[in-house]
């Protein structure tokens, strides 16, 4: 009869842990729909996760750019857009196919609807028909204008100078810009005065 008591005393003792183990899981288990809610609408998760990416930009039956990454995200919502998590290269193109100049940054975001893409992270782009560079942490592409923009400090090193400021405008192919508050010293020559 001593046995018999002890099995069912842990046989009790079991089933109340179940019940209380079965309790806390249904209780842990709920979702705060504000959490959900939350998270669907600010796109946190990417629709699309793509390796190894090539992908070009046309107009007029034109190549104008050439664009290469290792990993792109896309997400979806009201504002779509891609994720380039490790980076970017682009090469822009004349019409003959010749390659004007590249970009390269670190990471990249583009939006698909406002055709903007925002490079950030170690910015570089090259006119390589002037052998131009210009150094940034942040440059936006608007390729429905055709220009390049940054509000942060730029950098453009050319064959005879190096210039300094913050913020720029140019042209997609970095051949015509402008430097916004210029900083440093620019060299000018004395034509004789």
């Amino acid at each position: 009869m001593l046995k018999r008591i002890s099995i069912n005393r842990i046989e009790w003792i079991k089933s109340i842990v179940m019940i209380f183990v079965i309790t806390m899981l249904f209780f842990s288990c709920r979702n705060d729909i504000k959490t959900i809610e939350a998270l669907a609408a600010n796109d946190t998760i990417p629709e699309l996760i793509v390796k190894d990416v090539i992908m070009y930009r046309s107009d007029s039956g034109f190549v104008k750019a050439k664009l290469i990454s290792k990993v792109v995200q896309h997400f979806g919502g009201e504002d779509p857009y891609i994720l380039f998590p490790e980076g970017l290269f682009v090469i822009f193109y004349d019409r003959d196919m010749n390659e004007e100049s590249t970009l390269t940054a670190g990471h990249g975001k583009s939006f698909e609807r406002r055709k903007l893409l925002v490079a950030q992270k170690d910015v570089v782009v090259r006119n390589l028909q002037k052998n131009e560079q210009l150094n940034t942490e942040k440059l936006s592409w608007d390729q429905r204008k055709h220009i390049i923009f940054s509000d942060v400090d730029v950098k453009i090193t050319t064959p005879s100078d190096i210039l300094y400021g913050t913020g720029l405008r140019s042209d997609e192919k970095f051949d015509r810009y402008e430097v916004m508050n210029p900083k440093g010293e620019v060299g000018v020559q004395d034509e004789g005065l």
